[in-house]
């Protein structure tokens, strides 16, 4: 007992060495090495958004913005600007299957001969089962399983899996995933899915993917020796395995309704909110005018946690501490933070430090903010942001968001005669980090970053291995470019930029929108429509949620992905929106995707 009370007295000492050592107010190499070794340590377990590592990093974010002098800007005189957050799915008690064949009932067992799929609906459902083969719909392959049978209000039993098994470079690669999968079936009328493995008795991880919305069905996955006997008492000679292998050989579906079979599905899933915090400070402007004008300095400090979702070796179990993404970014803001706050004196405007939490699930903390602003965004007149700024290679820098404003290219011009960087720069102020959400609202951006590289969302991405002195001179360059701007006597000018151009990825059309992530909705929102694209032409405006797209029901960013498939350059379709409490119908007509 006195062995472990010395341990943690020792373990308490340490933690808060991080909080007292005195770094320099100037920007150094060892004091980003200092903040992030902290950041991006086993400790912290990889940060993932609603987990006690992510709290500890928040809470070291606080600490040190109260050590440089920034002022709280969070809830109740803290840094904290709290919200709630889905992290977790767990099982209820309430999961139950019957089959029923004739008046024979067969029960089956939770867990063991079944388990819902972690999106799935909460509810209870009851009807015929129509087995669906792989529930495919390939146009471009003649292939349809839903063919000669009606779905409309059944419950469909679909096979893992493709036609092709799974052939790496199958043309039916794109139609394996589950989410397809349901989006087709619903789109036929399916009000339940049975998912089974013919090779496998194994079930679905159910774990929770961070993603945007339930299904809007029940979905449950069986056993399959339990649907081989249910065949078998259904009076049927053959296995499932004997169907997989008939539809293998001929590449035809195989679809039928299953005879004198219903089934009693109720499942019980359940989201676990967590209360996770965007950690915010500020240094107030000296000039009593342009002290209420805003500079937004940000990044995101949340990463992987232990792996899973967005990992990039998702079947390992290990802490993905994310030095470079974004133990970096977050790194960088606290030193921008100290040496701006000890350059205070020579600030006209105020300086506000946001340090995002759940970016990985969507740039969720962001899209929070901006709906929820501390301080008021039409008085907001820029926000620079980093993400990924700690691998400096051959003194490449990508500089998003340069086409926002018209002062951006002559700033960065001018600075970078002095630092020399090899800049990459793109004039879209949309993208995958916390800036886009404030290119939304009409609010110049910047976005800062040093590349992908192979350690990229894996557990490798550890502080050994980052550029050290190449991120001081890219904090020295923001800093400078910050100073910049604060001098400036007008605020810049915003501009919607030119969009950059994207490879098509399979998808032919465009809508023109941006989803919103940062709020739960059955249906996809929209965050932002792109100048000069079809939703534009439409009507269609950024809050709309989309629920209907060309006849199929949207009930998540999954819906909405997939309907896009279903369309050609030229296509007129019909998109029913919720405006509020009021629904609206646009005809869109759908332009190639470039």
């Amino acid at each position: 007992m006195k062995k472990k009370f010395l341990i943690l007295i020792l373990a308490v000492l340490l933690s808060s060495c991080f909080y007292t050592r005195t770094t320099s107010p100037q920007i150094e190499e060892k004091d980003i090495y200092f903040h992030l070794k902290y950041i991006a340590s086993d400790e912290l377990e990889g940060r993932r958004a609603g987990t006690r590592g992510a709290e500890l990093a928040s809470d070291y974010i606080a600490k040190q913005f109260k050590k440089f002098g920034l002022k709280p800007a969070g809830d109740k005189g803290t840094y904290f600007q709290y919200f709630d957050f889905v992290s977790d799915v767990k099982l209820g008690d309430s999961n139950f299957v019957s089959f029923k064949i004739n008046k024979d009932e067969i029960k089956l067992n939770f867990k063991s001969d079944f388990v819902p799929l972690s999106f799935s609906e909460s509810g209870k459902i009851k009807g015929d089962v129509i087995f669906a083969g792989y529930g495919i719909t390939a146009p471009e392959q003649n292939y349809d399983d839903y063919n000669g049978i009606d779905v409309q209000g059944k419950i469909v039993m679909l096979l893992k899996g493709t036609p092709d098994g799974y052939k790496a470079h199958s043309p039916f690669e794109k139609y394996l995933p589950l989410r397809y999968k349901v989006s087709n079936a619903q789109s036929k009328g399916a009000i339940g899915i049975i998912f089974v493995d013919p090779f496998s008795e194994k079930f679905e991880k159910f774990t929770y993917d961070y993603s945007a919305g339930k299904a809007g069905i029940p979905i449950i996955e069986v056993k399959n020796s339990i649907i081989d006997n249910i065949l078998k008492t259904c009076g049927y000679d053959f296995k499932l395995y004997d169907i997989v292998k008939r539809i293998y050989d001929s590449m035809k579906p195989n679809s039928f309704t299953i005879n004198n079979l219903s089934v009693e599905i109720q499942t019980d899933v359940r989201y676990v909110k967590s209360k996770v915090a965007n950690v915010i400070g500020y240094i107030e402007g000296s000039n009593p005018e342009l002290k209420n004008e805003y500079i937004i300095i940000g990044a995101h400090y949340d990463h992987l946690g232990w792996g899973g979702q967005g990992s990039l070796v998702p079947d390992t179990v290990a802490i993905h501490n994310g030095a470079d993404d974004n133990g970096s970014g977050t790194a960088g803001l606290l030193e921008l933070a100290e040496y701006l706050s000890h350059n205070r004196k020579n600030l006209n405007r105020t300086l506000v430090f946001i340090a995002f939490t759940a970016e990985e699930e969507g740039t969720i903390g962001s899209g929070f903010y901006v709906k929820n602003p501390v301080f008021p965004l039409e008085n907001t007149i820029a926000m620079i942001n980093m993400d990924m700024i700690g691998r400096l290679k051959e003194d490449k820098l990508t500089i998003y968001g340069t086409g926002t404003s018209p002062v951006w290219n002559d700033i960065i011009e001018k600075l970078n005669s002095e630092f020399k960087f090899n800049l990459n720069l793109v004039k879209d102020g949309y993208g995958p980090s916390d800036h886009a959400q404030f290119y939304s609202k009409n609010i110049p951006v910047l976005h800062f970053f040093t590349g992908i590289h192979s350690d990229y969302h894996k557990p490798s991405d550890d502080y050994d291995k980052i550029n050290y002195q190449g991120q001081k001179r890219i904090l020295d360059f923001i800093a400078k470019l910050i100073f910049e701007l604060d001098k400036a006597k007008g605020r810049p000018q915003f501009v919607k930029a030119e969009p950059q151009q994207r490879s098509a990825r399979g998808f032919r059309v465009t809508l023109g929108i941006v989803p919103d992530y940062s709020e739960e909705v059955k249906g996809m929102k929209v965050g932002d429509v792109r100048t000069g694209t079809p939703a534009e032409k439409a009507g269609i405006k950024p809050g709309d949620v989309i629920v209907k797209l060309g006849g199929r029901e949207i009930k998540n960013i999954y819906d909405y992905t997939y309907a896009l498939g279903d369309f050609n350059p030229g296509d007129e379709v019909e998109v029913v929106v919720l405006r509020g409490d009021e629904k609206l119908s646009f005809k869109v007509k759908f332009e190639e995707r470039k």
